[in-house]
């Protein structure tokens, strides 16, 4: 399997929020899942609930705005619709901001190895045999999608703090190989930019074999707050 992928926030936020910067996601997961979204960006944070004060703490999806729900609910919803859909590949990550190369407490702060762990033994027993597993196939980029669908190991998962939060499950991958390649937004200093976003598909050959070769996700994150697409 070898792809690039374009990012774009795909995590359901609440509803309730009016700041235009923030309702860039009204649709459910499932619903993003429905329109096309293989990639899904999926943020932790260990925090109290939505409603505050006396809240237990449990692991919410937060970027400046917190879920409704915990990532458990929305990693069921994810494992629900890949079950109804047999063919279909997602790629996943697993961090609290979308660093993928930080671990410990500087990824997750204010917890412990065993908090961590807890988050990423929920995901195994959700996905379960959806996960890609290393032990059968050691090298996600010499594995076609085909081979994947076959054995129904369809959910590659990058887990930050890889090696504490999953001890070195080979069910994730190390978030680290994960490159996150910026582009600049799309606005009246920079117009245009939507063609630089596509040159880094058309013009950037050697880049793209080189992480292939490393076993690498290409990952080309398009999320700004503009008013027009990056690419059309």
């Amino acid at each position: 399997m070898w792809c690039v992928c374009i990012l774009r926030r795909c995590i359901h936020r609440p509803r309730c929020v009016t700041d235009v910067q923030y309702t860039h996601a009204p649709r459910s997961i499932t619903q993003q899942l429905d329109a096309g979204a293989r990639f899904i960006d999926l943020r932790a944070t260990w925090t109290r609930g939505p409603s505050g004060g006396s809240s237990p703490y449990d692991w919410y999806a937060l970027h400046l705005v917190e879920t409704n729900h915990t990532n458990v609910f929305y990693m069921k919803a994810i494992a629900e619709w890949m079950r109804a859909h047999p063919t279909e590949v997602v790629v996943m990550s697993l961090t609290r901001h979308g660093d993928f190369c930080v671990n410990g407490t500087d990824q997750y702060p204010g917890t412990t190895p065993a908090i961590r762990q807890l988050l990423w033994q929920q995901a195994e027993v959700i996905f379960g045999d959806l996960l890609f597993d290393r032990s059968k196939f050691p090298l996600l980029n010499e594995t076609s999608l085909a081979t994947m669908v076959d054995a129904g190991m369809r959910l590659v998962m990058y887990v930050a703090d890889y090696e504490t939060s999953t001890r070195n499950s080979t069910l994730a991958s190390n978030a680290q190989l994960v490159v996150n390649a910026y582009n600049a937004p799309l606005n009246e200093e920079n117009p245009g930019l939507n063609l630089e976003s596509e040159l880094i598909f058309t013009a950037s050959v050697g880049a793209r074999a080189y992480y292939k070769a490393h076993n690498q996700f290409q990952l080309v994150h398009l999320s700004f707050s503009n008013d027009t697409a990056q690419i059309e």
